[in-house]
């Protein structure tokens, strides 16, 4: 479902394959519902390249930020490193943050703002303690050139499970150090065991027989013992080859300011942080059941009314401050 108008487009697809009028099929006669005209539009097609010439607009490609810029727990601005110079920007308003689940608490930590503990390892403390939770990204598949294939993955919508994302390493170019805790709650296991069922059901059936679909029978060696379970197979085959598919949230959680596992408040702000704000997929409390890219450019188009609204009342309102 979509209206009609607003930046972010949708087309038809432009290519048709039987092996896809078969998978639709089917997935018809499963009462499987899906969407039946679509394709991505990105944000920058959809709201930077109208705006690119802007007076008011410089973009700044390739530039890697390093660090915010702090004084009296205030944002005053970012430094970043650009061919080979490292700049520091100041800002006139606010600082905002959208690097992403992954980069934006990185930033933040390196900033100071993080857990306590942690950043004091680093000697990186800002007196702010805030929490930070995430997701990695990870392929584990090799590929294979000589046969086409057609996997049938499983996602469930609403994991239960929770990671961690610390800082390696004082140097902003070292990734983080990632744990996404995959499978750690039951539920989660349950539910891919239940999908991979489904999966298996789907690679059986007639139509999906009729264009020659075989599915790939193999037995991962560290799940041998387990064949004589199905269930218990099927739990080790998922905890063996479960990767990210990209769709993390929750890394700058955002909340109620008295709970010590949020970092921003309703508005966005960054809690203790005078003049920092983050907008980015990092702030979602609980991932949507569905793709992240358009719950976050709606988060963008509703903090730019949140920060234009500030603005034109002039007030802000009381900054969150930590516990």
């Amino acid at each position: 479902y979509h209206v009609v108008g607003g930046p972010v487009t949708v087309e038809k697809p432009r290519y048709k394959s039987e092996v896809k009028d078969s998978i639709l099929r089917q997935l018809d006669s499963l009462a499987t519902k899906y969407i039946r005209d679509g394709q991505r539009c990105n944000s920058a097609k959809a709201y930077l390249v109208p705006a690119e010439n802007r007076t008011n607009l410089d973009i700044v490609s390739y530039a890697y930020v390093t660090k915010i810029l702090m004084q009296n727990k205030q944002a005053t601005g970012v430094q970043f490193h650009y061919k080979g110079i490292n700049y520091k920007v100041k800002a006139r308003r606010e600082v905002i943050m959208s690097a992403g689940v992954i980069k934006t608490p990185q930033i933040l930590m390196l900033s100071g703002i993080g857990p306590r503990e942690h950043l004091q390892k680093f000697n990186k403390i800002q007196e702010t303690t805030l929490g930070i939770i995430p997701e990695i990204f990870q392929k584990v598949f090799g590929s294979q050139e000589d046969i086409p294939i057609l996997m049938c993955a499983v996602h469930p919508l609403q994991p239960k499970s929770r990671g961690t994302i610390r800082l390696k390493s004082n140097n902003p170019y070292d990734h983080p150090l990632i744990d996404p805790n995959y499978l750690e709650d039951p539920r989660d296991v349950k539910d891919m065991v239940t999908g991979l069922k489904v999966c298996q059901k789907f690679a059986k059936s007639k139509p999906m027989q009729k264009v020659g679909l075989k599915p790939f029978n193999t037995t991962l060696p560290d799940c041998e013992s387990y064949l004589g379970d199905e269930d218990l197979y099927i739990e080790c085959l998922a905890r063996s080859i479960v990767i990210s598919i990209s769709q993390a949230v929750g890394t700058n959680k955002m909340g109620n300011p008295a709970d010590s596992t949020t970092v921003v408040d309703s508005q966005l702000r960054v809690k203790g942080i005078k003049g920092l704000r983050v907008v980015d997929a990092s702030i979602m409390p609980i991932i949507p059941s569905a793709n992240t890219n358009i719950p976050t450019i709606m988060i963008a188009e509703k903090a730019s009314d949140i920060i234009k609204e500030a603005i034109q009342c002039g007030f802000e309102g009381d900054w969150p401050t930590s516990i």
